[in-house]
């Protein structure tokens, strides 16, 4: 802890050395019921894939693959979500109905094949993938089996199905595998290089967000007021596609996110079976989005919408294709309007697609005008807390045991192209009291 304590200090440090400045919103208090920095052991042999975080409760919430965890304040285990047969990622959590969103890919591919041999099942056939809906009060022993339990239940993302499945020409034409098509020369398999889904996130409609201004604190509700103010301005689910790093090909240079009303997207929840998955959910998003930031490894890993911003931040593996800047953070200004134009580099997609403006904000690439920042942390989890501040995961393994863990750090935004967060200095963890009726307005 002591070593922990001297690194933040001396980041801080640097950060204004450096020449960062203050935020231009006002940051409220840092929060101090949170742990500057915490440490979980996973038990399993997987890194830490996502994070979220529940105040009113006292409570984190980890994703490690094929293992969820419920945890408090001091990393005290009350709740684990054992033998996941998929691919458990990104994570948000949501106060109006007390659930956790997570991404969950079951794949026929090496990442698929990673999970059967660890579990000892047989690997998938075809590839599934589903936003999993986790009921966190119900997760109140270790070792839970997630299926046939409403404790997980699982939405199928059909569109995500189809462009995985998809095979693609130069000439517009799209087959399916069902109908006997194989990818040849001229042809490219993974419609817009999907690979999947990671990142989830809950946020207001494109072009309705409003920085600085939030309903209610973004991590709690308070237990005898209406959630109501909430769930309205955080009532889409937001699901990033992944996409393959394939330098070779022009059609996955944007970052895809589909968006769906969050009420009627949970009405299509089922409870899992891994022998027999259901595809049970909607036909279509309500819209998809596209967002070009270049090429990344992999899409986006984990994302996240922050009221105080206004932004949805995106945090990816960098890409590897020289035309771009490559960052490994990006921000859309959700207060932006979308917009209707064109996609570059896609030959087979001649009509204009729902776009989303990145934030002018961060660095600039003067070539392609492209903005972000480069920041070491966000890929295995982020969760905006309120008021500026993150709680990010930083993800190790035990050097004796083998064991994957996640040191929790929590961060301060200040946006500043070269230092977007600065370490928030270390404060005695306190007990957190949820509102009283009198502050039940917007704060």
């Amino acid at each position: 802890m002591r070593r922990y304590l001297l690194s933040a200090l001396c980041a801080l440090l640097c950060c204004f050395a450096a020449g960062a400045q203050e935020p231009a919103l006002a940051h409220g208090v840092p929060p101090t019921d949170l742990p500057s920095v915490l440490d979980i052991s996973s038990g399993v042999t997987s890194h830490v894939q996502g994070i979220a975080v529940n105040r009113a409760k006292g409570e984190m919430y980890f994703s490690f693959t094929t293992r969820f965890i419920r945890t408090d304040m001091k990393g005290n285990v009350l709740g684990t979500i054992d033998r996941i047969q998929g691919h458990l990622g990104a994570m948000t959590f949501n106060p109006a109905d007390g659930c956790v969103y997570a991404s969950l890919e079951c794949k026929d591919d090496e990442i698929g094949a990673g999970v059967a041999k660890k579990l000892g099942v047989p690997m998938w056939e075809t590839s599934y993938f589903y936003v999993a809906i986790i009921d966190v009060a119900r997760v109140d022993q270790i070792g839970m089996d997630p299926e046939n339990d409403p404790v997980l239940r699982t939405v199928c993302i059909r569109e995500v199905m189809d462009d995985y499945a998809a095979v693609v020409s130069a000439k517009g034409v799209v087959t399916s595998p069902a109908e006997g098509a194989e990818a040849t020369p001229a042809t490219l398999k993974h419609r817009f290089g999907c690979a999947g889904i990671d990142g989830v996130t809950l946020g207001p409609a494109p072009g309705t967000a409003v920085a600085g201004v939030s309903p209610l604190p973004l991590t709690f509700v308070s237990s005898d007021a209406s959630s109501s103010s909430y769930a309205a301005s955080f009532d889409h689910l937001y699901v990033a596609c992944g996409l393959y790093g394939d330098t070779t090909r022009s059609d996955n240079d944007h970052q895809i996110i589909l968006c769906y009303p969050l009420d009627e997207f949970k009405k299509y929840a089922q409870t899992v079976s891994f022998g027999t998955m259901h595809t049970s959910g909607p036909a279509k998003p309500w819209r998809k989005f596209f967002v070009r930031t270049g090429n990344t490894t992999y899409g986006v890993q984990n994302m996240a919408y922050d009221p105080f911003t206004g932004y949805l931040l995106m945090a990816v593996y960098r890409g590897k294709k020289k035309a771009f800047p490559n960052y490994s953070l990006y921000a859309v200004d959700l207060a932006a309007q979308p917009f209707k134009a064109r996609l570059e580099g896609i030959p087979y997609r001649k009509c204009k697609v729902w776009q989303l403006p990145l934030a002018e904000d961060g660095l600039e690439h003067e070539a392609s005008g492209i903005r972000g920042w480069n920041f070491q942390w966000g890929t295995t989890g982020l969760f905006p807390v309120g008021g500026g501040y993150y709680v990010f995961s930083e993800n190790y393994r035990g050097m004796e045991t083998g064991i994957e863990c996640c040191r929790t750090h929590l961060m301060q935004w200040t946006g500043q192209p070269a230092h977007p967060f600065v370490p928030v200095p270390p404060v005695p963890v306190q007990k957190f009291l949820p509102p009283q009726k009198s502050m039940s307005a917007p704060l």
